[in-house]
């Protein structure tokens, strides 16, 4: 099922990442980013789910950024 709907993917990634499926709650968060770019929430959670520092920090930098 492919899920469209950003806030819909939003809930599923964050399900994802509070169940400790990393890979998959990374991928749910660049799909809502991908339709929303300045969408707060999904870069905020991303920066929990991605391993890389730098990418941690490019997460927080553009919670930063948008709020």
């Amino acid at each position: 099922m492919e899920l469209t709907d950003p806030k819909q993917l939003l809930r599923e990634a964050i399900g994802a990442a509070r169940a400790g499926r990393k890979a998959q709650a990374r991928e749910l968060f660049l799909q809502v980013i991908e339709q929303d770019e300045r969408n707060e929430a999904a870069w905020l959670w991303l920066s929990g789910v991605v391993d890389d520092p730098q990418e941690r920090q490019i997460c927080l930098e553009n919670v930063l950024a948008i709020n």
